[in-house]
């Protein structure tokens, strides 16, 4: 309709006072949590609807928040002793791509125990982490910021899943560049980095996989971001590319069943984080 732009997966009323307008600097749609060069200034927080702060309009933000002494004395604390594990590891049953494992170690108590772990078979050199998982912004002239997300079918819950585009890490690759290869795989996007996680444990009480969450931006407006396309390999499943807004992504969840909750929560932390210090 006249006064309206379109595209697929969300719209926008026509061009206001409020809106992107193309030449404007794009405000970072990502808070750098883990960065020792991020700073608090104000381009970087997101906006509040009738907040006037000070440092909004290039000034200098807010000095960064102070530990207090609680945390600080908490931090310096030596760490409990670990239990003295014997690693008398008995594989029990090993495949192509995973190994069941019993371990044997002894608790602070003294008492013997046993642990059944899931571990991935032959782990790769050279890599931080067995593999990535990818939070890319889609960013797009008088649109909303889209999450660009993957629905697949997953045969352990032999059902479809909504995920973040993830995968593993090759031998002496870094974690930015296998999150830039697996995003234009399974989305054909291209971005730029934002900022990695250390290395994070996915599912310690089941499996010793790590994993870095890596944050990346899409300029949609560049001409090979207008019409991407897959790239899977031979032995790769064909994946449903869903770019949807912020908003309706929660609603999403209500309705599909949704994987990698670990990436979902650090979305919602990272959230939390920007508006605790926009205050």
């Amino acid at each position: 309709t006249a006064g309206t732009t379109r595209r697929s997966g969300s719209a926008l009323p026509a061009p206001s006072s409020s809106s992107p307008q193309a030449g404007t600097a794009r405000p970072d749609p990502f808070r750098p949590l883990f960065s020792p060069k991020s700073s608090l200034s104000a381009r970087n927080l997101p906006s509040a609807p009738g907040a006037a702060r000070a440092g909004i309009g290039g000034a200098p933000g807010p000095a960064p928040p102070r530990l207090s002494r609680r945390h600080l004395v908490s931090a310096t604390r030596p760490r409990p002793r670990l239990p003295s594990c014997r690693r008398a590891q008995l594989v029990i049953v090993e495949r192509k791509w995973l190994k069941l494992e019993e371990t044997t170690y002894t608790d602070p108590n003294g008492k013997t125990r046993t642990w059944e772990t899931v571990k991935r078979a032959g782990r790769k050199k050279g890599v931080s982490a067995d593999g990535v998982a990818v939070i890319a912004v889609l960013q797009r002239t008088l649109h909303y910021d889209c999450v660009v997300l993957v629905k697949q079918f997953r045969p352990p819950i032999n059902g479809y899943c909504l995920e973040f585009p993830a995968g593993l890490i090759e031998e002496n690759e870094t974690a930015e560049s296998a999150a830039l290869r697996e995003l234009e795989e399974e989305t054909g996007y291209k971005g730029e980095v934002v900022e990695c996680t250390p290395a994070l444990c996915l599912d310690p009480g089941l499996s010793n996989s790590t994993t870095h969450i890596v944050s990346v931006t899409i300029n949609g407006d560049e001409a090979e971001n207008t019409r991407p396309k897959q790239k899977l390999d031979d032995g790769g499943m064909l994946h449903t590319v869903l770019p949807v807004t912020f908003k309706n992504m929660w609603k999403l969840f209500h309705f599909q069943r949704m994987t990698y909750c670990k990436e979902l929560m650090f979305c919602v932390l990272k959230k939390k984080a920007a508006e605790d210090m926009a205050i």
